[in-house]
């Protein structure tokens, strides 16, 4: 179930609003944290409204120079230690559906469940975030303003829906992403949609590009790409389909066209091979992949370019990539 948001509850005001995008898996979830430095600024919500503070926290030197690397390079503030009721907007905002049936959802924080992570849970998360995120130019990633990152297990919204991540854009245009890193239970997953954390990484990802460039509720470019048009959006019937559908990743890109578009992109990073067979054999799917190529090297001032894609296949894209791209 996908829901990139919109609008706002009817009682809320202007600069309460925000967008968001959240991905549910029918199995169990909650919430913690990585990260952040021996004093960082935090977001918080003081009633309605958001605020800034200055939290101190203690954490390993390593842990500390791989925290201050997410920041300073990509402009991520990752931040260990549970969710609290204060760290999200009062309501959450969700527009779901297809046009031309949209509604609103809107979830209490106060429901809201989260754990954490351990020491030692959190320090592998932050290793591959570290190498995932270096798949992507700096400068891409900056324009998404990250300013929290939560890693999160067994993460619950109240609407008895355990959910896989979650992307939230502030009334101040910032982005927020939280992500859930569960074991996936194969019988009630059969066809192991959500693979694992560093796959739902690159989805968030690019629901906050998305966002970000405009393109996230409304996109009849990318629409007219499906032989039904926007009669390929099923909502929550996606749950009905037990192979891959024409066009798109996995069944769950049927849901809406966010989500279409965020899981084509996390086989495009994650999964090249895969990309390029379902390219081969798969003409729709093809010209999806074709769409976002041409919209990512756009939005990255072209950066990824062909040669990134063929080298990013290659296995040659990773932190000294980028390096060697601003030294040239």
């Amino acid at each position: 179930m996908s829901h990139v948001s919109s609008g706002r509850p009817e009682k809320e005001q202007p600069e309460q609003t925000f967008s968001a995008s959240r991905r549910n898996f029918l199995r169990a979830g909650t919430a913690a944290v990585i990260a952040a430095g021996v004093a960082f600024t935090e977001r918080k919500y003081i009633g309605d409204k958001l605020e800034e503070i200055v939290v101190p926290e203690k954490v390993e030197e390593e842990d500390k120079k791989t925290i201050e690397w997410l920041r300073n390079t990509y402009g991520i503030y990752a931040s260990r230690g549970s969710i609290g009721h204060t760290d999200l907007p009062p309501h959450f905002v969700f527009r779901a559906g297809v046009e031309p049936s949209i509604h609103d959802v809107v979830l209490d924080r106060n429901k809201l469940s989260a754990d954490g992570l351990s020491a030692g849970e959190a320090r592998d998360v932050l290793h591959w975030v570290t190498s995932e995120v270096s798949k992507y130019p700096p400068e891409l990633i900056k324009k998404y303003n990250i300013r929290r990152l939560y890693l999160v297990k067994n993460y619950v919204d109240g609407t008895d829906k355990n959910i896989r991540g979650g992307t939230f854009r502030h009334p101040d245009n910032s982005t927020t992403i939280i992500l859930s890193p569960n074991e996936v239970n194969s019988r009630n997953n059969p066809l192991n949609y959500f693979e694992n954390p560093q796959v739902q990484f690159h989805h968030e990802l690019f629901h906050a590009a998305d966002v970000c460039f405009g393109t996230h509720t409304i996109d009849d470019e990318w629409v007219q790409l499906n032989p039904r048009g926007k009669l390929t959006y099923i909502g929550e019937a996606w749950h009905n389909m037990l192979s891959r559908p024409q066009g798109c990743s996995e069944p769950y890109g049927l849901s809406d066209l966010s989500e279409d578009k965020a899981t084509i992109v996390k086989d495009m990073i994650f999964d090249p091979q895969k990309c390029l067979g379902l390219c081969l054999e798969d003409e729709v799917y093809a010209k999806k992949v074709a769409l976002l190529k041409a919209r990512l090297e756009n939005w990255s001032n072209g950066l990824m370019n062909k040669k990134y894609w063929q080298d990013l296949a290659d296995g040659k894209v990773d932190q000294r990539y980028w390096q060697t791209k601003v030294k040239q």
